[in-house]
């Protein structure tokens, strides 16, 4: 999981955003492990324990990932989080989706994410 050219304020709400969306069903030990390499791969100073004390504001991530591009990102990376378990339950397309509004992401870009994500993983 590369995380070359964040700053520290992209990495934290990309965490926070990653744990939300992991935390929608019950978190397996799959998505556990990819946020907190994400963590340790970002040099973070946040541990996984911390972010159960944080909240996801999709409004705010949209301030600090103000890049189109790294909206889009995070929406991909999110799929294929949630994914790696092996199931994309309502709960978690309900969270991504609305991540997607909020970012601007057409329903129409959403399914092509949604596309190429399947291919993907975070390995």
């Amino acid at each position: 999981m590369a995380t070359a050219g964040l700053t520290k304020e992209e990495v934290e709400v990309f965490a926070r955003g990653l744990h939300f969306l992991a935390t929608r069903d019950p978190i397996t030990p799959r998505e556990e492990e990819l946020v907190r390499e994400f963590l340790r791969e970002a040099g973070s100073v946040l541990r996984f324990e911390d972010l159960d004390s944080t909240s996801f504001d999709p409004l705010e991530a949209a301030q600090i990932l103000s890049a189109t591009y790294l909206r889009r990102i995070f929406v991909k990376t999110g799929m294929v989080l949630v994914r790696s378990d092996g199931d994309f339950s309502p709960r978690e397309r309900e969270a991504l989706g609305q991540i997607a509004d909020v970012f601007g992401i057409s329903n129409t870009e959403y399914g092509d994410i949604e596309r190429h994500a399947r291919g993907l993983s975070l390995d």
